[in-house]
């Protein structure tokens, strides 16, 4: 779903049951990717800068190799060098965010420690998902007050991950709602 700044994940597209495994697929291709890039990253530095300490490597160095995955997919898919063919904006969205976010356990507590709850991420996906009905610049408006609501320390969490992209936060925030929502139910103590 297009707003004026950016796209977000389609609810009904997400849902479709018949392309489940093929998304199932893009997860595991990105994750497969991001650890051979950070196997080579972490190989490459431990052989040149040994006795430096270690940082993480930047989300828009990941963003960056995912653009350029994506933009290619095609011909690589074609050649058999691709494992999955991306041809929606959910599936190249979902294809960014699993490359970027590998570890939905790890976002969600990182979204925690600066005090957004998991119930807030399932409330936010459940409000966004009537958005389709709507033209772009009124899902804009209302994508922005839903976020002002829900996640009033975004700035915190894109500084945190060293981005200024609010999409690809906010489009992981929709991917887990909305593909994995049992990360985000809280477990009552009885």
């Amino acid at each position: 779903m297009q707003t004026e700044k950016f796209t977000i994940f389609d609810y009904e597209q997400l849902q479709n049951s018949t392309k489940k495994t093929h998304y199932e697929e893009i997860i595991k291709w990105a994750t497969t990717i991001r650890i051979s890039y950070v196997n080579y990253t972490l190989l490459n530095y431990a052989t040149r800068r040994a006795d430096k300490m270690l940082a993480d490597i930047p989300i828009s160095y990941y963003i960056t190799r995912a653009n350029e995955i994506i933009k290619g997919n095609r011909d690589n898919y074609e050649k058999g060098n691709a494992p999955v063919l991306l041809k929606t904006a959910n599936e190249k969205m979902l294809f960014i965010t699993s490359l970027v976010f590998p570890n939905n356990d790890n976002f969600i507590s990182t979204l925690e420690q600066y005090g957004i709850k998991k119930e807030d991420c399932l409330n936010f996906g459940e409000e966004t998902k009537t958005l389709g009905f709507y033209d772009e610049n009124k899902t804009a408006m209302i994508l922005e007050l839903l976020m002002q609501e829900y996640f009033p320390d975004l700035d915190l969490i894109k500084t945190h991950y060293g981005t200024n992209n609010t999409g690809i936060i906010i489009n992981k925030i929709l991917e887990i709602a909305y593909l994995h929502p049992e990360l985000l139910h809280t477990k009552e103590k009885s």
